[in-house]
């Protein structure tokens, strides 16, 4: 459990940032410590919504952060919606200063509602099996419309016929006139 001391100074901040991402799209998402002075250890429960992510296709659900190249994770994933993370080092981590002590990779469903804001809950967390106090702070994304994506491309003999997934909104196009 995640020793809640906000108005202590002394107390590592372990959060997620705000991020956006569209439908369909995969997402790394840092997992980051304010303060990594003398951390050897982690331990880490999250949850997010499964109705609009779900695990990589490919590649691991949670990779190396840019404080630990190269390390490895105990992850468990079950049920869906749910992590619970561990990672331990055999000496402290020799950096100093802040960043991402791991990598949570989700996939967004194709199907997830676009402005739809959803948070990641990091739950509970500890460091150095609660030797060092930390506070979590949860973070959350925002799903974005679809890009404005061109299929195919037909070349024609007074200009070029598009194919585009849905009808473009004519409005947000300028086609007359030029720089100002």
């Amino acid at each position: 459990q995640a020793v809640s001391l906000i108005n202590n100074s002394q107390a590592i901040e372990i959060s997620i940032s705000e991020q956006s991402i569209q439908a369909g799209q995969s997402i790394a998402i840092p997992i980051s410590l304010s303060d990594v002075t003398g951390v050897e250890s982690l331990d880490l429960s999250l949850r997010y919504d499964p109705d609009l992510f779900e695990p990589p296709a490919s590649g691991a659900l949670v990779t190396a952060g840019s404080l630990t190249p190269g390390a490895s994770f105990v992850v468990n994933d079950n049920p869906p919606g749910q992590i619970s993370l561990s990672w331990a080092g055999t000496t402290p981590l020799n950096v100093v200063g802040s960043g991402s002590l791991a990598t949570l990779n989700l996939q967004v469903r194709p199907d997830a509602v676009p402005g739809t804001t959803t948070q990641l809950d990091l739950v509970s967390a500890s460091l150095n099996e609660g030797r060092i106090e930390s506070v979590v702070l949860d973070g959350s994304i925002t799903i974005l419309p679809p890009s404005f994506q061109v299929l195919d491309v037909r070349q024609m003999p007074n200009g070029l016929a598009l194919a585009l997934p849905e009808a473009p909104d004519m409005e947000a196009f300028n086609l007359y006139d030029g720089p100002e």
